[in-house]
């Protein structure tokens, strides 16, 4: 089962501030992927039919898929500057892989595929 939740400026802005994400978003399900892009980015949205395509997902793996498009923020450069300081990211899409609320991986423009192999590798 595959749930994607749009991450709120509110909810990116807590990541600011606490110098990551925090467990509510990394461990709210089995398998937790977060995409921090930007709106204009080809790769996102290859990425993001790649993951449409998915449909409902793996019966194996419960997965929650948060994205945010931090060019529509209001507080784009605090985010990007975050991004790209704490995480030593500077390409979009950031891919960022969570199992059972641990970090477990990072990429760019991963292909759903390899991510819900990553993911279950992860275990």
């Amino acid at each position: 089962m595959i749930k994607r939740i749009s991450l709120s400026h509110d909810q990116a802005i807590k990541a600011v501030e606490n110098g990551d994400f925090t467990d509510d978003i990394t461990a709210s399900d089995d398998a937790v992927v977060l995409v921090l892009t930007q709106s204009w980015c080809p790769q996102w949205a290859f990425m993001n039919k790649s993951i449409l395509g998915l449909g409902d997902g793996p019966e194996d793996l419960s997965l929650t898929i948060y994205t945010y498009e931090y060019d529509k923020s209001p507080h784009f450069t605090r985010f990007m500057t975050f991004k790209e300081s704490v995480y030593r990211n500077w390409e979009v899409p950031y891919v960022r892989l969570y199992r059972k609320g641990q970090f477990v991986g990072e990429n760019n423009a991963m292909p759903a595929g390899r991510m819900i192999e990553a993911l279950r590798k992860a275990v």
